[in-house]
């Protein structure tokens, strides 16, 4: 059953004016554009508002969208050999008839729901191939000369454009259709024109919120032992796994105990391949419910320079190893790794690179000071702020 406008509002009475914000997410490999904007949803619903979550990737289980209610567009996702390549299931391209059914579904929930503020997650900066979809979803929801409020959620660093031409339509479609850009970091860490050099052309429209930690608070010990190596939810992480693996003995953490999260996408090959040089004391896991408490109580984090995984190291303040995805021409979490290790908050080394090499960068990862600076990590309470406030000046205007 679609949602309506009609339906009970989630603790309306908690807010003086409850708003009805409806959220688009499409992950492709990875989940954690999925994992963040579910976190939005989750803060923005305990806030007093109306949240609907429209999700296109693959499901994914034990979301945890708190009370939001969520509608699972037909799923897509993007082939992992460098492609990008969109099918609905593996080796099944997406064809017009799916594009078709992905818009009714979505187009219904708008019209119905008839949002104050639709939140685009990572679009106009990504996500092209989506763009007739995001577009005719844009255009329901300010249908009959609504008022609703266009806003693009992103996070800290992005792809940088291909081209100029890229850059310019990126900026005309913000200028024509959007009516600000919440960017999920913290400008003394990474200012957004590290990936989109020209940000300052976005001007008033763009506000910092601070990264969205959506983990537990941590219970931090100083007896931290033992190396967390994580591959993340995506597809994408073997490289990372094998490498770490075979740095193992070379380094000074050699006897440490060593757990290795491959993630549900870790093919066979890479299970075999860290799996033979585990010793009796190290674990080989899926995934693991307690993942932040175990990065908390480790000596060393080694993984992949995605933003949710960068969260949590630096909402635990472990010591950590980058190991940033940067196949087929991608460039955001190399750029995410590099602004850390300047920050003097992690160490960063990029594959391929002999056994010896990740070894070496293992035993250097900086330890932090008791007494750094770490970057804003209250997104979530500053997104809610954020988007109240825009309803708020769009009410004074109307009056």
């Amino acid at each position: 059953m679609l949602p309506d406008r009609a339906s009970g509002k989630t603790s309306a009475e908690a807010a003086e004016c409850p708003l009805r914000i409806a959220i688009h997410v499409q992950h492709l490999l990875g989940v954690g554009h999925t994992v963040r904007a579910a976190a939005i949803a989750r803060a923005v619903a305990a806030g007093g508002h109306d949240v609907l979550l429209l999700t296109g990737g693959m499901p994914v289980p034990g979301l945890d969208s708190g009370n939001a209610r969520v509608v699972q567009l037909p799923p897509i996702a993007a082939r992992a050999d460098g492609s990008w390549a969109l099918e609905t299931a593996p080796g099944t391209p997406v064809t017009d008839l799916d594009w078709a059914r992905r818009r009714n579904v979505l187009g219904e929930a708008i019209r119905h729901f008839d949002p104050d503020i639709f939140l685009v997650e990572h679009f106009p900066f990504g996500r092209r191939a989506f763009r007739g979809e995001i577009g005719a979803a844009i255009a329901e929801a300010r249908a009959d000369g609504g008022e609703t409020l266009i806003v693009s959620s992103v996070r800290d660093i992005v792809q940088p454009p291909k081209s100029a031409d890229r850059a310019r339509d990126i900026l005309a479609l913000i200028d024509q259709r959007f009516d600000a850009v919440l960017v999920h970091g913290d400008p003394a860490l990474a200012p957004f024109d590290t990936g989109f050099a020209d940000a300052a052309r976005i001007g008033g429209k763009l506000t910092y919120t601070g990264y969205i930690d959506a983990g537990a608070a941590p219970s931090i010990t100083s007896e931290r032992q033992g190396v967390l190596v994580s591959a993340g939810g995506g597809r994408v992480g073997s490289a990372l796994l094998t490498a770490a693996a075979d740095a193992r003995a070379l380094s000074a953490l050699a006897d440490a105990p060593w757990t290795f999260i491959v993630g549900a996408g870790a093919d066979g090959e890479t299970r075999d391949h860290v799996r033979a040089r585990m010793r009796p004391q190290d674990e080989l896991l899926d995934h693991a419910t307690d993942f932040r408490a175990r990065m908390a109580r480790a000596a060393l984090s080694i993984s992949q320079a995605g933003y949710n995984t960068v969260v949590d190291m630096l909402a635990t303040g472990t010591p950590a190893m980058l190991v940033p995805y940067a196949e087929h021409g991608e460039k955001e979490q190399s750029l995410r790794a590099a602004s850390l290790e300047k920050a003097g908050l992690a160490r960063a080394i990029h594959l391929p690179a002999s056994a010896v090499d990740v070894a070496t960068a293992i035993d250097t990862a900086p330890i932090l000071p008791a007494g750094r600076s770490r970057p804003r990590l209250n997104g979530l309470a500053k997104t809610v702020t954020a988007l109240e406030s825009l309803a708020a000046k769009r009410r004074m205007a109307s009056a």
